[in-house]
């Protein structure tokens, strides 16, 4: 029979039996339902098998004035290996009456077809467009209420080292709220054999009118064997309300020698409370070439609430790492996290790129997270530097934090091996207190190697490069507890200049700890040490010394 296209129209009941072949079929009646071949399902739109039945070549329209039900499956619905689109629309009279629904454990796979769907509200399971040469889209509307998901996945996975560039995309639209499972675009390519090379991970985009919650989010591109990675895809979420979330990875990574494309951004919104755990937008390989981190950009009109955050371009041995990508928290409220990490580094005679930069403002607090195992806490770190034992490095990425009163259980490095470590400023519009912070400029740091079998790199970098300067600045009073800022060198670069002003009361407190250092053991010069206020107060023998050339004011 000669392929063409069908449209089957019924007001009010319509039922479609048989094989069909078709290059469109389109269903419009008042309500769909997708069952299984049974008795008990005599009178459902279509059976599952007549769907799965449909050639690979056919467009898939259903569309209801109400509703669209897919009963229980005793397995998935599985459709043909498809290169076109499948798509589900309730409520097509745009009335408000009329939601789509399946069972949240029944899965709807399409081997690399595009699938749409929309209704005023959506309850789904999970949605597979993923195919060996190439995901398919994946687009989720709720024109009145709420998104309800399962995983939804679309990447593509080669074994033989050959991929297609195109990408596959994740759209959720909702005027309610948006509740997902794990969430998957990405590209992998493995090649035993041969040079594999993967494409692009497909972007992650959430908008909704009301909360967001989601599980872990994965939109990167991997490969193996000397292998070229596409660019991690873009995540972005924008919600009216909350958003809550698990962990993220918008990544680029090749191993060997191979080369890794750009991490995607990472992108957050919320007029509500942001809470996230791991955000990683990297570019990462072994021995070959790195892109430049994604930059993680988080904004709410509430507080924020993170654990560590990863935006770095890394290359191991002999390789060419990009740049670090900027990461930037704005907050109406207060900001809490664990470690931040925008930095290039490398392990032996490659070059480095240029840290990013770190920037926290805060209308309250800014608070470290500690963390640890066995009773042992540690503070956070914000980590922005460039790094390469033997080779060439970059200027280490500034670190900027705005907070009104209250800056705690933080520790802030800006460093570079053989060049300008970053600038750290710190704002406070009102009485500020550092509390357990410390802002050091030069010192031993620690390169995690995210790679299989391998093992951690630890370079003193207290003797090499120019180490930054530190501003401190606030409006009001301004005190440190148990808190210290060290600007050294022992190379031949001068040391940073640390400059305190306040219009009001500079208190330094607590036995030895809270101190300010710019010194030299080397032919470099002590930086300046600049205190601006109308009153100094220092407790238990807090220090504040700059050795040989050193500068010290008090206005």
């Amino acid at each position: 029979m000669q392929e063409c296209d069908r449209t089957i129209a019924g007001a009010e009941n319509l039922i479609v039996r048989g094989n069909l072949d078709t290059n469109t079929l389109l269903l419009n009646t008042k309500n769909i339902t997708i069952a299984e071949n049974t008795p008990d399902n005599s009178q459902a739109t279509i059976y599952k098998s007549t769907l799965e039945g449909l050639s690979e070549n056919t467009n898939l329209i259903l569309q209801a004035t109400n509703d669209i039900t897919i009963n229980a499956f005793s397995n998935n619905l599985i459709l043909a290996n498809r290169s076109d689109k499948v798509i589900f629309n309730a409520d097509v009279d745009g009335d408000g009456i009329g939601n789509f629904q399946m069972q949240t454990a029944d899965t709807i796979k399409t081997n690399g077809g595009d699938i749409s769907i929309s209704g005023a509200s959506l309850i789904l399971g999970n949605i597979d467009t993923s195919f060996i040469l190439g995901g398919g889209d994946i687009n989720l509307t709720a024109t009145e209420g709420n998104i309800s998901t399962g995983n939804l996945e679309s990447y593509s996975i080669s074994y033989d080292g050959r991929l297609g560039e195109s990408f596959w995309n994740i759209i959720l639209d909702a005027q309610g709220n948006i509740s997902t499972g794990i969430l998957k675009s990405y590209s992998h390519s493995h090649s035993y054999s041969s040079d594999g090379t993967a494409g692009t991970g497909g972007e992650i985009t959430l908008t909704a009118l009301g909360n967001i919650s989601t599980h872990s989010l994965n939109s990167f591109s991997f490969s193996f064997d000397n292998g070229t990675a596409g660019t991690g895809g873009d995540i972005t979420l924008t919600a009216q309300g909350n958003i809550s979330t698990q962990a993220f990875n918008s990544s680029s990574s090749s191993f060997d020698d191979g080369t890794a494309g750009n991490g995607g951004d990472i992108t957050l919104t919320a007029r509500g409370n942001i809470s996230t755990p791991s955000l990683y937008s990297l570019s990462s390989s072994v021995d070959g070439t790195a892109g430049t981190g994604g930059d993680i950009t988080l904004t709410a009109q509430g507080n924020i609430s993170t654990q560590s955050l990863s935006s770095l371009s890394s290359s191991f041995d002999d390789g060419t790492a990009g740049n670090g990508g900027d990461i930037t928290l704005t907050a109406r409220g207060n900001i809490s996290t664990q470690s931040l990490d925008s930095f290039s580094s490398y392990s032996v005679d490659g070059t480095a790129g240029t840290g990013g930069d770190i920037t926290l403002t805060a209308q309250g607090d800014i608070k470290g997270i500690r963390y640890g195992y066995n009773n042992e806490y540690e503070f956070p770190v914000f980590s922005s530097f460039s790094l390469s034992q033997n080779g060439v490095s970059g200027q280490g990425g500034n670190v900027t934090l705005t907070a009104k009163n209250q800056i705690t259980d933080l520790e802030i490095l800006t460093l570079s091996s053989d060049f300008k470590s970053g600038d750290v400023q710190i704002k406070g519009f009102g009485d500020l207190s550092l509390t357990n912070t410390d802002i050091i400029t030069s010192k031993q740091v620690t390169i995690r190697n995210r790679y299989i079998n391998a093992k951690d790199i630890i370079q003193d970098v207290s003797g090499v490069g120019q180490s930054g300067n530190v501003t401190v600045t606030s409006t009001g009073n301004l005190t440190f507890n148990n808190s210290r800022i060290e600007s050294d060198t022992r190379s031949s670069d001068p040391a940073g200049n640390i400059t305190i002003t306040s219009p009001g009361t500079v208190t330094f407190n607590n036995n030895n700890i809270s101190k300010i250092t710019s010194n030299t053991s080397s032919q470099g010069k002590a930086g300046n040490i600049q205190i601006n206020a109308n009153n100094l107060v220092l407790t238990d023998a807090s220090e504040s010394q700059s050795i040989l050339a050193a500068q010290k004011k008090y206005l």
